[in-house]
Formats: C-alpha cells, structure tokens, sequence
C-alpha cells in the first residue's frame, strides 16, 4: 500500500485559523486548534501550548501577519511536520 501524500493546503489552512485566532484575540479557538503536546519554535525560544494560548490573556498578540514557503515533512506514519516562514 502507498502512503497517502499529506495535503499542504488542508494543513496551511489550519494554521491559518491559529494566527486568525491570534489576530483576534480569540484563546479558546487558539487552545482549541493546537494539540496537547504543541511546541512552538520561535526566534526567542520553544512554547507549549498553554503559553501560546496565555499571550492571548491580553487580547491580540498579531495586527497582521503572512505566512511563506510552507512545506510538509512526513516524520511517521501519522505525523506531519508543518515549516513555513512567517512575517507578522
């Protein structure tokens, strides 16, 4: 049997609903989206999940964002890896 290719848009348009939620301000669609075991890279370091989520307390965190060179990396048979550059 041949493994399914993954569907990089399927998996940008989710990532797009995150930064929406960012971009509103909107934490429960952000914890709602991100999985338990989520792990942000950023330049300053990695966040889990209740920290992405805890930027929100305040309200938004991005006013605009775009979002680049998004790729696939399959990392086992039912894991992906989503890397983009992201300019906000």
């Amino acid at each position: 049997m041949t493994p399914r290719t993954p569907d990089l848009a399927v998996f940008v348009e989710l990532e797009t609903q995150v930064w929406e939620a960012l971009r509103h301000g909107d934490a429960e669609v952000d914890r709602r989206l991100l999985a338990d075991d989520f792990l942000g890279v950023y330049p300053t370091g990695f966040a889990g999940r209740s920290d992405h989520v805890a930027e929100l307390d305040d309200g938004p965190t991005v006013a605009e964002y775009e979002l680049h060179d998004a790729r696939i990396l399959t990392v086992s048979a039912d894991d992906v890896l989503l890397a983009y550059r992201a300019d906000w």
